[in-house]
Order: structure tokens, then sequence, then C-alpha cells
């Protein structure tokens, strides 16, 4: 879906996903990285900033502020480095320069052959091998995907009751 991406590939192979999974896209990257930063003790929402507390972090600090935060979503935690609509800066060429439904929408992208797989309910083993814990613990309305919408709170409410 990328112009960045353009002649580089001729097949495709989508195991467990695509870029039109709520967990696909980034939708407020610095929001998700200044909480990130929040975990090492820094209060910022400044971009230059965030970018130089977490890249002095190792793989492993930054994994571990992951998994052990108060803020986590289980359900997202694993996706958290996920592709994000770029912002244009002079000298970088973009890769992802628009939402992924707006690029099929449009037809503006490299149709290739594809095979597409996944297996059910396949997100849950993530939920109890990496943090522990039994699904039945898992909080439902915190770890709604972000993209859901409600007319209202009681409509949500009525979907949480059911998922449990």
């Amino acid at each position: 879906l990328s112009q960045a991406a353009k002649g580089l590939f001729h097949k495709a192979i989508l195991q467990s996903g695509s870029s039109l999974a709520p967990w696909g896209m980034q939708r407020d990257p610095i929001k998700t990285a200044s909480n990130l930063a929040k975990e090492f003790g820094h209060d910022t929402k400044d971009p230059q900033e965030i970018h130089s507390i977490l890249s002095n972090k190792s793989v492993e600090e930054l994994i571990s502020a992951i998994k052990y935060s108060e803020r986590k979503n289980y359900i997202t935690a694993e996706t958290l480095f996920v592709p994000c609509i770029e912002k244009v800066i002079p000298g970088v060429e973009p890769v992802v320069t628009r939402h992924p439904t707006d690029i099929i929408r449009h037809g503006n992208y490299t149709k290739v052959p594809m095979i597409i797989g996944f297996n059910d309910n396949e997100g849950l083993y993530f939920v109890s091998a990496d943090y522990g814990i039994n699904v039945k613990e898992v909080n439902p309305v915190q770890n709604l995907q972000n993209d859901l919408e409600f007319p209202s709170d009681r409509d949500k409410n009525e979907t949480v009751e059911r998922i449990k």
C-alpha cells in the first residue's frame, strides 16, 4: 500500500492480520510514545525529547516497560510499535502517507496476488503466555479495539456485558 514499496513485491502472504486490523496502525503515536516515556519517569509530549529518551533505552528496558506498565492494554501491547501516518519531513521518504482504508478505497496501490490466513483466537495466546493471566482476568472495556465506535456509553457497556 506504500508508494515507497512500489516494485519491491510481486506476491504477498498476510498472516494473522492486515493493515486494516484495528491494531495495524498507530492512531496517536505521540501519545503512545509519551505514555511509554512516562514509564521511565519523563512526562513530555515533545517528539524530540521522547525520541531522545526512548532511543537511549535498551530493547529489554522497552519491553519491560510495556509489559509491566500500569497503563497496559493486553491486546495492543504486542503491537505498540506499528506504522503510523507519517508527517512530511524534508529529505525523508515517507512509507505510510495515508490510512490504508483510504488507499484501498481509492485504488491507488500496486495490486499483487495474496494469500491470507489466521488462527482462531490466536491473540489469546499472547495474553496468557506473555502476561501469565487468564483471559477472564482481562478488562473487556480497557481492551476494546480503538476503532470501535458506539452511539452511546450505554451501547458500549451492553457490548462489554455480552463479551463477558
